[in-house]
C-alpha cells in the first residue's frame, strides 16, 4: 500500500517484515556479531475514534514515512498517502461501540555483542 508513495528500498536489502521472523532476525544479528539475549512477541490492541485518527497514529510513528513527508507534500501526494492508510485501517480494523479496534503485533529483541 505504501509502495506508490515511498522510494524503493535498496536493491540489496530485505523487507523489514522479515525482522519479525525470529530465525531470520537471529541470523541477521549473528552476521553482525550480535547474540540474542531476550526475544518476545506481543500483541497490542488500541481503540481509536476513527480511521483518520488511526492513520495519524500509524503515520506519525513510522520514521520511513515521516522522512518522506516534505517530499510528498511538495508533490501534492501527502493527503493521498493519508487517505490510503485510513482506507487500509478502515478495511482491517474491527468496529466497536467506542471506535475502531486496531490490532498490532510487535517483537522486542535484546542483543549484545559477542
Amino acid at each position: 500500500m505504501l509502495a506508490p508513495f515511498l522510494p524503493p528500498p535498496p536493491a540489496d536489502s530485505e523487507p523489514p517484515s522479515l525482522w519479525g521472523d525470529a530465525p531470520h532476525l537471529r541470523a541477521l544479528l549473528a552476521a553482525n556479531s550480535l547474540e540474542v539475549r531476550h526475544d518476545e512477541t506481543a500483541d497490542l490492541e488500541i481503540i481509536l475514534s476513527d480511521a483518520d485518527s488511526a492513520a495519524s497514529l500509524l503515520i506519525e510513528t513510522a520514521g520511513h514515512i515521516i522522512a518522506e513527508r516534505d517530499h510528498l507534500t511538495q508533490q501534492g501526494r501527502w493527503q493521498q498517502l493519508r487517505q490510503a492508510v485510513a482506507g487500509l485501517v478502515g478495511d482491517r480494523a474491527d468496529p466497536t461501540p467506542d471506535g475502531l479496534l486496531i490490532k498490532l503485533a510487535y517483537r522486542i529483541t535484546l542483543a549484545e555483542r559477542r
